[in-house]
């Protein structure tokens, strides 16, 4: 599964990143870090104004520490620190022998991107995070910011691979939907510090249920 919810091509490598034993040991042996190829959801978050400069991935490094931590990713897994020549990032690990099943990366341009393909290797459902995607967006936009980057800032939500899942829904009486009918929902628009943000996505959270033969309920407040 490599279209809308990759940054990547097929096969490529997202970055590189220094093996912890090899660190201690001195050697520093760089590794590739590939992403899981299975169903996913996203966020991408980019300035609508060309900031007019770029960021080196050193420079970035620290800052970027906190996109690791987003609620649309999961909190499972060892975190490791990920590089390469546009960029850089962080990603979860569970199981050393497999590709990495989420990603934060933001690139030179200020450009994020938040991936996450854990549900998808984990359940059969379509694990649909409303209140994760939302405050990763304000997360990312606040992020942006303290980078000097004013707003707006585009954004890009969806979800991929999914088609013939059944969607969850928690706390509700019919837990599981239909099958969804589609492979791809995606949404975009523009954020601006104080925009409603669950607002914003709600087209998108509707599409989603809407292909899964659900009626959405609103997010509580």
């Amino acid at each position: 599964m490599n279209g809308r919810a990759r940054f990547r091509s097929p096969k490529e490598r997202i970055g590189v990143y220094i093996d912890p034993v090899s660190e201690i040991v001195g050697t520093r042996e760089a590794k590739p870090v590939f992403l899981s190829e299975t169903a996913a959801m996203w966020l991408r978050l980019m300035p609508v104004v060309d900031p007019g400069r770029k960021w080196l991935p050193q420079q970035l490094k620290e800052q970027a520490a906190r996109l690791a931590t987003l609620p649309l990713i999961p909190s499972s897994g060892d975190i490791h620190f990920v590089r390469e020549s546009d960029g850089c990032g962080y990603f979860r690990v569970y199981d050393e022998g497999l590709p990495a099943p989420a990603v934060s990366f933001i690139f030179e341009t200020g450009e994020i991107w938040v991936i996450n393909a854990w549900p998808s290797a984990m359940s059969p459902y379509i694990n649909l995070n409303e209140q994760g995607f939302v405050s990763s967006l304000t997360q990312c936009a606040s992020f942006l910011e303290t980078m000097g980057i004013p707003g707006p800032y585009r954004w890009i939500v969806g979800i991929e691979g999914f088609k013939d899942r059944h969607l969850y829904i928690p706390n509700r009486p019919e837990r599981i939907g239909v099958p969804c009918l589609t492979d791809l929902v995606e949404e975009q628009g523009q954020y601006q510090k104080g925009d409603d943000a669950a607002e914003l996505l709600r087209p998108f959270f509707e599409r989603v249920f809407d292909q899964c033969g659900v009626q959405r309920r609103p997010l509580p407040r």
